[in-house]
């Protein structure tokens, strides 16, 4: 696929998406979300209507971009898994210490983990706003 391929399939998504269908679909997700009590402080979980719909090359110059960070985040839980000294600068408690040393059986700090940025198409503006490893909804 090239990206002219890809660019046409994207707007012609967006095409689909008619005011009287976005606001039919848009009724059914918030009822269907709340009936289901898929909702977060009474609001829905779901609220795009528009997914970020990117082409093969730019999700490869995002991969790229970020696979550094995510290098670095695997050097330093490593590190802090086998330099008492190194680990000690983030002040765990002991029920943290026990699971940081602990054989989890995977080979990256949090499996479920998620990076939350903003991404600006034709620019490639590229902002990360946090690290959410703490809850699984990096595995939804």
């Amino acid at each position: 696929m090239t990206a002219q391929d890809g660019t046409r399939l994207i707007d012609a998504w967006h095409e689909l998406l008619t005011d009287e269908v976005a606001e039919d679909t848009h009724t059914h997700i918030e009822t269907e979300l709340g009936r289901r009590g898929l909702v977060f402080d009474g609001r829905a979980l779901c609220t795009v209507l528009r997914p970020r719909l990117t082409t093969p090359e730019e999700l490869s110059g995002l991969q790229q971009r970020i696979r550094p960070l995510l290098r670095a985040f695997a050097k330093v839980h490593e590190r802090g898994r086998e330099d008492a000294t190194f680990r000690s600068q983030f002040g765990l408690l002991d029920w943290e210490e026990t699971l940081l040393t602990s054989d989890t059986g995977y080979s990256v700090a949090s499996p479920t983990s998620r990076l939350d940025f903003f991404y600006m198409p034709g620019s490639g503006a590229l902002a990360l706003t946090e690290y959410n490893a703490e809850t699984p909804a990096g595995a939804a």
